[in-house]
């Protein structure tokens, strides 16, 4: 890698890192966003310049999001349309995005949520009453 290629990637990087950091204080909101630009971090490997073999260990160490929601963000977009997503709100479409993975239980991974004690399980979509 060229030095002016080492130095567009690092500065793409401390770009993407600084907006993270922006959107984060509104995640409610803003999450498919910071999906967005995590997700062009794995696929441009901007997370190499810093010395990361993996994506994932970028996330621990870097974001200040912890691995599992991060990883979880990127594959919202993956997944999901912006605007359903929206519509849905974080915490459904972190458990809808883990039930479609297999995952058990979405519960802990947004600071301030706890498992649940219904076998692990917590469904993504409220039960209503009749």
């Amino acid at each position: 890698m060229g030095a002016d290629e080492l130095k567009q990637k690092i500065g793409a990087l401390a770009t993407a890192t600084n907006q993270i950091r922006t959107l984060k204080r509104s995640m409610q909101r803003s999450f498919y966003e910071v999906g967005l630009i995590l997700q062009d971090i794995d696929a441009r490997k901007l997370y190499e310049v810093k010395g990361y073999g993996s994506f994932e260990s970028f996330l621990e160490r870097e974001i200040d999001l912890g691995k599992t929601l991060g990883l979880r963000l990127t594959r919202i977009v993956q997944v999901f349309q912006k605007a359903p997503a929206i519509s849905a709100g974080l915490e459904r479409v972190l458990g809808a995005v883990a039930a479609f993975d297999g995952e058990p239980d979405s519960a802990g991974v947004l600071p301030g949520t706890t498992s649940s004690s219904s076998g692990g399980f917590r469904s993504p979509i409220p039960f209503h009453k009749q």
